[in-house]
């Protein structure tokens, strides 16, 4: 069974009567997420070419799954449809690579309770949509985009992995533009990626070798989180 399968909109026409052992579902893997941007049942005459059922452990409505913010309204032509609202999906997954915060989603039911303030969306009921998201996520989860790129509500970053050769290092030099933030001890051996945000540079340590055959894991979303936390800091230091 695979890892892992994120899906960028379901197609809905000629897919959405089918049983699930001809269509993907959360049993073709041991993570499934599933991006919701243009599903409905009105194909033609409503322009949903996408599918709007609930079938990953992560199921992510942006704005409401149907239409996305900034595209055309009130036309149903299939190019703009498929080349805008269905299209997002992949445009918002794309981001989160190197932006892990752009979208953070509210763990709710609906889109209406979502808008109206009715789902808990405190800091445990929210997850990061996209590459980095934690594979023991689950749920059902609603967020609102911008029209326009960057999409993403949430920190804009810029994240660089380690390359394929995993270069080690010991020490890191630190400077007036840039820090060194980590969960190891200054002993070990370790794998730096670089988070760029809010003007600064930050290289940031693995707790443990960085392995692509088994990436994902949660220190990215971990450290760029680390990050922000780290900047709040610093501005409420210089705000005292």
């Amino acid at each position: 069974m695979n890892s892992r399968v994120n899906f960028n909109e379901l197609l809905g026409p000629g897919f959405r009567f089918l049983d699930n052992e001809f269509r993907l579902d959360k049993s073709d893997a041991k993570f499934v997420d599933i991006f919701h941007t243009n599903g409905g049942t009105r194909v033609f005459w409503g322009g949903h070419y996408g599918h709007h059922e609930v079938l990953g452990h992560v199921d992510v409505f942006f704005n409401g799954g149907e239409r996305q913010n900034g595209c055309p309204r009130h036309r149903t032509w299939i190019f703009e449809t498929l080349w805008c609202n269905h299209g997002r999906a992949p445009a918002y997954f794309i981001e989160t690579i190197q932006s892990p915060l752009a979208f953070p989603t509210c763990l709710c039911d609906s889109l209406d309770n979502y808008v109206n303030g009715n789902c808990p969306c405190t800091e445990d009921y929210i997850t990061y949509a996209g590459e980095h998201m934690p594979h023991s996520t689950r749920g059902t989860f609603h967020i609102i985009t911008k029209s326009g790129k960057p999409f993403g509500q949430g920190p804009l970053m810029n994240v660089s992995l380690p390359n394929l050769k995993f270069q080690k290092i010991i020490q890191l030099p630190l400077n007036s533009t840039s820090e060194t933030i980590g969960l190891t001890t200054t002993n070990q051996t370790m794998d730096t990626a670089v988070i760029k945000f809010n003007n600064k540079k930050y290289k940031i340590l693995f707790r443990n070798t960085f392995n692509v055959k088994e990436y994902p894991n949660d220190d990215i979303l971990r450290m760029a989180l680390m990050v922000v936390e780290n900047f709040k800091k610093q501005e409420k230091k210089f705000q005292n």
